[in-house]
């Protein structure tokens, strides 16, 4: 393993301890060089005493050899974790080489001792063993072979009795390079024992990180996307960077999961709110902010709907659920008011995280609490805004809860606005019913006149002179109808076929002028699109159309009249035309009111 891979590899790791590994290993070499040394002391001490045989020197051997070996001990003994008692063991290996040259009275071999201690402290791989042993060796042979040279007796460096400085020169030059190189092999050998170890020690470290990445991954693959790994990764580490960035986009795709079936069962239940309470609007109000402030985990809410219309349309509190009861409040708010009228002018929401104590008071009448965080939303479809949800927490709301209100809320306005819309055709149909009744009765009371002109007429045949009386009654009659009723009569595409004196007179044409033309020839430019496109579709519907039109004359005058369409079918229920009966309205104010009111009830602009 290269170092640049050693390097990297122990940053993946927690710690960084690496080089913690080679003086561990440096620690158990020690260890076990200690142990050795004292067999191999114990050695040296038995060889003293075999020296001191030949020339009696068995109270140096004993003594010198004993008092080291006990000091060695003692420091040892002291400090048990300290670098002297190796300083000291060191200089041991240099003691009894000294003492067995003195004890062999100069014998040449005895300085291969030396060299055997500095061979023995490489065991420990450290060229700082060497220091004590080379120096006090360097000391010794200077020192006795200086003492030897002047003649002092009882003092051997060498076997000769004169000791020449060359003979010196070369036994401190050969020791030197002798402890040169086992300082050179301990300290080689102890950097690859640090090298060997610190190697393992990563091995170990990245084994370990290979199987916590394994572990990660099956953690991840089981579903726990909370798992943590043991060791932070670097750059490096493509493998943990890529497990991690697995496990957060799983994290990411599960939360984006979980916030789409939020929404999506949210707006299923919503839904099917709707769908049960589509013709009650209070309810429907109701359980909606019921649900949504449950749902949503809010803490109270308001719903505030659209009512009146221009000047005088306002926002009321339709509904109100706060801490899982229901209040039953009454507030009105105008348009632009507040931050509810505020919401609503805007037509996009408004969200506070920063509420102040009495809030309430400058935005809102929901209650008395304060909450954290109000968040307020119109509802309104796409052509519309027919109110605002107002929502109190004391939590803030996450992002996928809002997305989920403006959905609901988007279901809840086109449900009010397809409720109301469905409330004015229902009216206009009990109206068109009601004047479809008041019609059959008007053909009633027209059948009856029949019969009792049939009577008349059979009466006549017996009474001429009160034939005569009868026709002259029926003439007043029409002449009175003539005067007060508009009549005319268009075929099923609206080709006028019939029109009487009293419509020539308020229009202003001739018979043979609107005879073979369209109605549309009355047709005031005031009168919108929408009335005709309602009046059309409902007597092709073969029902009767009444309703104030404004008419243009020929001249380009104004008249109004108050006019009643009835289809007339054939035996196959086919129109085959229409009869028009309109009334001369004279006072234009009365007229226009009446047909401001038909505009409010139809839903179309004003005049």
């Amino acid at each position: 393993m290269s170092d640049k891979s050693i390097a990297k590899l122990e940053k993946y790791t927690t710690n960084g301890d690496s080089g913690n590994a080679g003086k561990s290993a440096l620690i158990e070499i020690y260890r076990i060089s200690d142990s050795r040394m004292n067999y191999i002391l114990a050695g040296y001490f038995l060889f003293g005493l075999f020296l001191a045989f030949f020339h009696d020197t068995y109270l140096a051997a004993v003594g010198i050899g004993g008092i080291s070996i006990a000091v060695y001990w003692l420091i040892k003994w002291l400090l048990p974790a300290h670098r002297l008692q190796h300083y000291v063991l060191s200089s041991l290996f240099a003691i009894f080489p000294a003492l067995y040259i003195y004890q062999m009275h100069g014998m040449a071999e005895m300085h291969f001792t030396f060299f055997i201690g500095a061979a023995i402290l490489i065991t420990y791989r450290s060229w700082t063993m060497m220091l004590p042993i080379a120096i006090l060796t360097l000391v010794h042979f200077t020192l006795f072979a200086w003492l030897q040279h002047s003649g002092v007796e009882g003092v051997y460096f060498v076997q000769s009795d004169y000791l020449s400085w060359q003979t010196y020169l070369f036994h401190t030059g050969l020791a030197v390079i002798i402890f040169g190189i086992c300082g050179y092999w301990a300290a080689k050998l102890g950097n690859a024992a640090k090298s060997k170890a610190t190697q393992t020690a990563l091995l170990d470290m990245q084994k370990e990180i290979v199987k916590h990445n394994i572990d990660f991954a099956e953690s991840i693959s089981s579903g726990n996307l909370e798992a943590e790994h043991k060791y932070r990764f670097s750059d490096e580490d493509e493998l943990g960077q890529s497990l991690l960035k697995m496990r957060d986009s799983l994290k990411e795709g599960r939360e984006r999961e979980q916030h789409d079936r939020f929404i999506n069962v949210g707006i299923a239940e919503v839904t099917d709110i709707i769908r049960q309470f589509s013709d009650n609007t209070e309810e429907l109000a109701y359980e909606f902010v019921s649900k949504i402030v449950k749902y949503t985990g809010c803490n109270q809410g308001g719903l505030f709907l659209l009512e009146g219309e221009g000047d005088d349309a306002y926002l009321e509190l339709s509904a109100c659920y706060a801490y899982e009861r229901r209040k039953f409040l009454e507030k009105k708010i105008s348009v632009g008011a507040g931050l509810v009228g505020q919401c609503f002018l805007e037509k996009a929401p408004i969200y506070l995280t920063q509420v102040p104590k009495g809030y309430i008071n400058i935005t809102s009448g929901l209650g008395l609490a304060t909450p954290n965080a109000v968040y307020l939303s119109p509802v309104k479809t796409e052509e519309q805004v027919v109110g605002v949800l107002e929502l109190a927490s004391f939590h803030l709301l996450d992002e996928y809860k809002k997305n989920f209100i403006e959905k609901a809320l988007d279901n809840l306005a086109s449900a009010i606005v397809s409720s109301r819309t469905t409330q004015r055709i229902k009216m206009l149909f009990e109206q068109s019913q009601q004047q479809a009744e008041e019609m059959r009765a008007q053909e009633e009371e027209m059948r009856q006149n029949m019969e009792e002109l049939q009577s008349t007429q059979e009466a006549m045949a017996r009474q001429a002179d009160e034939t005569e009386k009868i026709r002259h009654d029926l003439e007043i009659r029409e002449s009175v109808f003539e005067r007060t009723t508009i009549l005319s009569e268009a075929d099923p595409y609206g080709t006028i076929t019939y029109v009487n004196d009293k419509l020539c007179k308020v229009a202003k044409y001739t018979r043979e002028e609107m005879i073979g033309k369209p109605h549309s020839i009355f047709r005031h430019p005031d009168m919108p699109k929408e009335l005709f496109k309602y009046f059309w579709d409902t007597i092709k519907r073969g029902e009767v159309f009444n309703g104030i039109i404004k008419n243009r004359a020929k001249d380009g005058s104004v008249y109004w009249v108050d006019s009643t369409i009835v289809p007339v079918k054939d035996e196959h229920g086919k129109i085959r035309k229409y009869i028009g009966a309109r009334y001369h309205i004279i006072n234009e104010d009365f007229a226009v009111a009446m047909y401001n009111q038909q505009a409010d009830r139809l839903k179309l602009p004003k005049l």
